[in-house]
């Protein structure tokens, strides 16, 4: 089965995601990205792609040992940005500016207990975000060496991140992260069904 190790948004989240995507609404350059419904909004821990069915107890023993003691973990939402470039931008994100000491020492003791079970750790370095919207598939980029208009960012992205920024992150909200889950993910015509295997509170 597709599983990922993620903390599910509090309510107060889910109500800023919300409250993003309809602003998103209001500026042209967004048309390109389809929003991610807030309930399936979440911050990813750590992305397992297939596990065998055996393994969930396995992952869910060390990520209960991984979270103990961690308690509550506050996550401010300060910016805007994409991935995987400005250049040619893929997917919009919110998130931190850095990642808080709380957050980086679950991960500190999450990634080698992952390793330790046949889960080496992921190339490109940890981002906190949370993916609210991805590029249309329309408008995904062609592949070939020389950019695209389909890869080119949409005129006036950048203007209209900081717009949004503006308008909803300053003062940033600050989000108490309570839970982290093990979840299988089922890829579907109509998108990806999550479903929760075992639930771990922080708090």
């Amino acid at each position: 089965m597709r599983a990922f190790i993620a903390i599910p948004l509090p309510p107060e989240g889910g109500e800023l995601v919300a409250a993003l995507g309809e602003n998103f609404d209001h500026h042209s350059p967004f048309a390109a990205f389809r929003r991610v419904p807030p309930a399936k909004v979440h911050l990813t821990l750590r992305f397992l792609g297939e596990i065998p069915q055996n393994s969930v107890s396995e992952i869910s023993d060390l990520l209960l040992k991984s979270c103990a003691g961690t308690g509550a973990i506050p996550f401010p939402v300060e910016r805007l940005g994409v991935f995987p470039r400005p250049g040619s931008p893929s997917v919009i994100w919110a998130g931190p500016r850095e990642i808080s000491p709380a957050l980086d020492a679950l991960m500190a003791r999450l990634t080698p207990a992952l390793a330790a079970v046949g889960y080496p750790p992921e190339a490109r370095p940890f981002r906190p975000h949370l993916t609210l919207a991805r590029r249309s598939r329309r408008e995904r980029p062609s592949r070939g060496d020389r950019p695209t208009r389909r890869e080119r960012p949409p005129g006036g992205l950048a203007a209209a991140l900081r717009e949004a920024e503006a308008a909803l992150l300053d003062p940033a909200p600050l989000l108490h992260l309570t839970e982290a889950v093990l979840f299988k993910s089922d890829l579907r015509p109509e998108g990806a069904v999550h479903t929760p295997l075992f639930r771990v509170s922080l708090a």
